[in-house]
């Protein structure tokens, strides 16, 4: 349950939070292996979106895109926002 309250809280920080701000609250789930990582990467993507650091957020829905254990609509929300990072990735 504690796990599953960080995750949750992390989704809520998302929208005010800097990766950098998240990354010592969930970076433990950031790890090959552990059942929360899709999630704490998703957070970790979102708020990498939201501040500018398209790099980051790249690297992060590319790596949620290519798991296998990804849900299809983890997925497809990955491609998503590759889709829309991409063209920002030129331009810098």
């Amino acid at each position: 349950m504690r796990d599953a309250a960080a995750i949750r809280a992390g989704y809520l920080l998302s929208d005010t939070a800097t990766p950098d701000q998240l990354l010592p609250k969930l970076g433990a789930y950031d790890k090959d292996g552990n059942p929360w990582r899709l999630a704490a990467r998703e957070i970790f993507a979102i708020a990498a979106y939201r501040t500018g650091d398209f790099a980051m957020a790249d690297r992060y829905f590319n790596a949620i895109f290519a798991d296998p254990a990804a849900t299809t609509a983890m997925r497809q929300r990955s491609q998503a926002m590759i889709q829309l990072i991409t063209p920002k990735l030129a331009a810098q």
